[in-house]
């Protein structure tokens, strides 16, 4: 009887059995109507109904899957946490027909496999799933030899996956991705921390090569494989990178100079803390140099860390964080704001058209902005409240009371943006009384993030200058 029905009237079929929760949707993934099967899967998924879920897993055999099915059907596997289920996944990884972007998320789910987060894959709501004990090695190893013959990122990921379940079949393939010089960078410094991972035997010449390498990412991966191999040697080498011009590779020397428990180390990091105290390092290694003394623990660092906080300025209210105005990881910082659940930057705020509207549109904030301001911004947003986006507070005459942003005005009613972005239409006549609130911005977002999370949102927001779209309104992060 279903196949006499119209697409129409198979799509709100769907949405009535959507709206039911009922297992039964499950019929319509086989429909012959894209649209249809697309929204059976949403249902399915993002409801979810969770008895109709093996259904939408098994169509990962299915080719061609459009990007927001395929995302589903993968994810659906991945929550189910079989051995057949990874190796469903697995074969989607390995499938070079299929986009780069979905295969580099299937092999993140079978890095995550037995450790999953609490965050849904797809829609990032809280959706916590059980430790799992899958061997995904079994269902790895098969694949591996396809994965290695992808894209460098592709390739990065698959090192990955080699080292973190110790298959040992690949150190081959490994030893040649180090070697090549031609290969990216991320990948081949994958590739070195998947060997250091399987304790090759080949590593310390791989490392004794990679020192002298061209690229400074694979320099610096080097150096912190040479503090396990030869550390008094390493210690030498990280003094000597710190005294150069490359920021990437002072700040990893740092951080390995904080983990070696070498009295040569502390040594290194004390000279350096005591050029910090007299203002004589340049703003871009102050936090890592911060941090490597905190993490070290060692009284005479943290007496140079007390000197340099003594120094603050009482009266400014960015004093505890300018260490984070330079330094920082525009990469690192695009990952928190579109992906960090704690954060949700994405969800107030767009960029270039990706992105929510209840706060100002960041597609230029670092062509109309300096650092200074972008920081004030995420450490105490109150300060500077961007014009449009001040958030009132109506008590209405039934005494409800609404919170929000004003969208549009036309004198006798009020379109209020509430914080979940749903739109409240007001009758003015009703408003009792009106006051304003705070900024939209939660104002304890400093306290979900770490400082070097800071640093490194400054630099994301600081490379956003489109000029080309629309222009932006006094943005406000």
């Amino acid at each position: 009887a279903r196949q006499r029905l119209s697409a129409h009237e198979r799509m709100g079929a769907v949405l009535a059995l959507r709206r039911l929760a009922d297992p039964e949707i499950a019929t319509f993934l086989n429909d012959p109507e894209p649209l249809v099967v697309m929204e059976a899967a949403r249902a399915i998924h993002d409801v979810p109904i969770p008895a109709a879920m093996p259904a939408l897993a098994k169509l990962v055999s299915q080719p061609g899957l459009p990007d927001p099915l395929l995302r589903r059907v993968l994810n659906a596997n991945y929550r189910a946490g079989g051995a057949d289920n990874a190796r469903a996944v697995a074969n989607v990884a390995a499938n070079s027909k299929v986009d780069e972007v979905l295969r580099l998320e299937a092999i993140h789910e079978l890095l995550d496999w037995n450790t999953p987060g609490p965050l849904d894959r797809v829609l990032n709501d809280y959706r916590p799933l059980p430790p799992r004990t899958t061997d995904v090695a079994a269902v790895v190893r098969p694949v591996l030899a396809s994965l290695f013959s992808g894209s460098n990122k592709v390739r990065e990921l698959a090192a990955k996956l080699a080292g973190q379940y110790g298959i040992r079949d690949v150190e081959p393939f490994l030893v040649d991705i180090a070697k090549d010089s031609a290969s990216g960078a991320l990948e081949r410094v994958a590739a070195l921390n998947a060997l250091e991972t399987l304790k090759s035997a080949q590593l310390p010449g791989l490392v004794d090569a990679s020192l002298a390498d061209a690229n400074p990412a694979v320099r610096a991966e080097a150096r912190r494989l040479l503090a396990g191999i030869d550390p008094g040697r390493a210690v030498k080498l990280l003094a000597e990178t710190m005294n150069g011009d490359s920021v990437p590779e002072q700040q990893a020397a740092i951080g390995v100079l904080a983990a070696v428990k070498r009295d040569d180390a502390d040594a290194a990091l004390a000279q350096w803390l005591d050029r910090l105290v007299q203002h004589k390092v340049a703003d871009t290694i102050q936090l890592d140099l911060l941090e490597a003394a905190k993490s070290r623990g060692k009284k005479e660092l943290l007496t140079s860390v007390n000197a340099f906080d003594a120094q603050r300025k009482k009266d400014d209210s960015l004093a505890n964080y300018r260490e984070t105005l330079a330094g920082g990881s525009a990469a690192r910082g695009a990952e928190i704001f579109f992906g960090r659940a704690e954060v949700s930057c994405r969800r107030c705020h767009k960029i270039d058209g990706n992105g929510g509207d209840v706060g100002p549109d960041l597609s230029r904030i670092g062509f109309d902005k300096n650092r200074e301001y972008l920081l004030e911004s995420i450490v105490d947003p109150n300060k500077q409240i961007a014009k449009g986006f001040e958030t009132v507070i109506l008590q209405m005459e039934d005494g409800q009371v609404h919170a929000g942003i004003i969208k549009s005005d036309d004198g006798t009613r009020v379109a209020l943006q509430k914080p979940d972005g749903a739109i409240v239409t007001l009758g003015k006549s009703r408003i009792e009384d009106r006051a304003v609130g705070k900024s939209g911005m939660p104002d304890d977002l400093v306290k979900k993030v770490s400082k070097s999370d800071v640093r490194d949102l400054v630099e994301f927001l600081s490379t956003l200058k489109n000029t080309s779209g629309p222009a932006a309104h006094g943005e406000k992060k």
